[in-house]
């Protein structure tokens, strides 16, 4: 079945391909990342099992403290290089790692405490080196990372609920309603039968909003929008309301597809977004059904939600022809 973002996105062919989720790597990149991880590993060891050897090897006074405290970063930096899909952060702490080392190689090379001069300069000039290539691959994979902090994510719910397809696209239909079982939405502020704006929770008490159009309406059989080009959220939505067999009700099928918002709204909001497609959505169809069924959304089991209730009441009642 074409998805809802392939549907909308046929007028925006200006869309960049989808990056799945970000710098992954594979191939030739892989093997160079690799060795780039086996290389901080080595050298860590070497720090943490034998600091005196290597500090008479690269010509420097012996500071054993120092060189375990150095190993164990570049452990740290090695195993999250090996272990990473998306190595980019990795690399940069072995670009920081690379800085401070030239700084100690530098102190120890100005402030006399070079037992071997010459040796001091070789490591100094290899350090320059593995620095550059770890910069290189830094910044190619940064280039990699996708949009607002993670790629386009999509989710898949359905539900039934024993009430007609026409009562259930009616609901859902008036998208200011959305808000009052979607635990996410702060508002949807409808301007006219296609275009509304959406107002979203994110953490720390702020928001996020976006322009959204309903880009496919079949009455009492499906509702697909999107958000608008130009907006902080790239956002799509489909829901289908199929009959049950005997007249048992509504199967309600709703997918999802975003992109989190860039810079750092899409760092602030990440999170909600994120929570949305694993948890938040099964309860948003919970509370949609009871809406439609019973007029009441528990909050928790077995309780009512308080000033929502009435709400929520009111909509069943509004939306069923009075019953609840």
């Amino acid at each position: 079945m074409t998805t809802t973002r392939e549907r909308a996105a046929r007028q925006e062919a200006r869309v960049a391909p989808e990056t799945n989720g970000g710098a992954a790597v594979a191939g030739a990149d892989r093997a160079v990342v690799d060795g780039l991880g086996w290389l901080s590993i080595g050298l860590g060891l070497a720090e943490l099992l034998a600091p005196d050897a290597l500090a008479r090897f690269i010509g420097v006074r012996q500071r054993p403290l120092l060189l375990r405290a150095l190993g164990l970063r570049e452990l740290a930096s090695g195993f999250g290089i090996l272990a990473a899909r998306r190595p980019a952060p990795a690399l940069w702490s072995r670009v920081v790692g690379d800085a401070i080392d030239l700084a100690l190689l530098g102190g120890a090379a100005a402030g006399g405490r070079a037992r071997t001069p010459a040796r001091v300069a070789a490591a100094t000039a290899a350090v320059v080196g593995v620095a550059a290539v770890d910069v290189l691959w830094a910044v190619r994979h940064s280039r990699r990372a996708p949009r607002g902090g993670g790629g386009r994510r999509r989710v898949v719910r359905t539900i039934a609920i024993n009430r007609s397809p026409a009562e259930c696209y009616g609901a859902w239909r008036d998208l200011g309603n959305l808000a009052c079982f979607m635990e996410h939405l702060v508002d949807v502020r409808v301007h006219d039968a296609r275009r509304s704006r959406w107002v979203a929770r994110a953490p720390g008490g702020a928001t996020v909003e976006w322009e959204a159009a309903v880009v496919h309406d079949e009455p009492d059989r499906l509702i697909a929008w999107r958000s608008l080009e130009g907006s902080d959220v790239e956002a799509a939505g489909e829901v289908r309301f199929e009959a049950r067999p005997g007249g048992r009700g509504t199967l309600v099928r709703v997918e999802l597809e975003y992109r989190p918002p860039a810079g750092a709204l899409g760092r602030l909001a990440a999170p909600a977004f994120i929570e949305v497609p694993e948890r938040q959505l099964k309860e948003d169809l919970r509370r949609f059904k009871q809406v439609l069924e019973t007029g009441e959304v528990p909050t928790t089991e077995g309780q009512p939600s308080g000033r929502r209730e009435v709400v929520h009441r009111t909509l069943a009642r509004l939306f069923t022809g009075g019953v609840s």
